[in-house]
C-alpha cells in the first residue's frame, strides 16, 4: 500500500477522469483530533508510570523489567481499542524491536532531536499530519516526545547495575534503550486516529 502524506494547504486527488480538490481540515477538526490523541497518549503514559512504579516499589529494577516485558503492550492494545485509535510508543533506539518506528515517525523523531538542540523544551515537542492511503482512507498521526526522567536511568542510562544489564539482555536481546542522560528524548508517543 503506497501513502500520500497531507501536509499542505489543498490537496488533489487524482480520480480517473475528474480531478477533485480537498481543502485542508478545519482547525477546529484539527483541534479535536489533537485533543483525542493527546487523551489516549496521556492514559497510556499514566498507566505505563503507574505500572513501572508499583513494580520498582515492590521489586525493584529487575521486577520492574519483568512487568514491563509483559504488560506494556496489553496495555496500549486495550487503550486502543478502547478509544478506537492505535496508541503506542517509538524510539530511535527503541528497547523491543515491535516499537521500531515507521518512516513517518522515524523522520519526526529525527526532527524532535534537531528542535530539541536547538532549545526547545521536550515537552513542546509534538507533531502531526494527515496521511491517506491508496484507497482514499485517512488517519490523523500524532506524536509527542517523551523525555528522559531520573527514574528511566536505572534501565535507559549510561551507567547501569551489571545485573539489570543482564535482565535486559535476556528479555531484549537487540536492545538499542541505554545510554540516556536525565533530559534526553527516550522517544515518543504516537497514535493513528482512523478518519474514515
Amino acid at each position: 500500500m503506497t501513502l500520500r502524506i497531507t501536509a499542505i494547504s489543498i490537496l488533489f486527488l487524482a480520480i480517473p477522469g475528474l480531478l477533485l480538490i480537498a481543502a485542508e481540515p478545519a482547525a477546529d477538526d484539527v483541534q479535536t483530533w489533537r485533543a483525542t490523541c493527546q487523551a489516549a497518549m496521556n492514559k497510556l503514559g499514566g498507566e505505563l508510570k503507574a505500572t513501572l512504579q508499583e513494580s520498582l516499589n515492590e521489586h525493584g529494577p529487575i521486577g520492574a523489567l519483568d512487568k514491563c516485558s509483559v504488560a506494556a503492550t496489553p496495555i496500549a492494545e486495550t487503550i486502543s481499542t478502547e478509544e478506537g485509535l492505535l496508541v503506542a510508543r517509538t524510539s530511535l533506539k527503541p528497547r523491543n524491536g515491535k516499537n521500531a518506528p515507521d518512516d513517518w515517525e522515524r523522520r519526526t523523531l529525527e526532527v524532535f532531536e534537531k528542535r530539541h538542540a536547538a532549545k526547545e523544551q521536550i515537552e513542546d515537542l509534538e507533531a502531526w499530519t494527515i496521511i491517506t492511503d491508496d484507497e482514499g482512507h485517512r488517519t490523523f498521526r500524532y506524536m509527542k516526545a517523551i523525555g528522559t526522567l531520573p527514574l528511566c536511568l536505572k534501565c535507559h542510562g549510561r551507567k547501569i547495575d551489571a545485573e539489570v544489564a543482564l535482565k535486559v539482555a535476556e528479555l531484549y536481546p537487540n536492545d538499542m534503550a541505554t545510554g540516556f542522560k536525565a533530559g534526553d528524548i527516550r522517544g515518543a508517543f504516537t497514535v493513528k486516529l482512523p478518519l474514515d
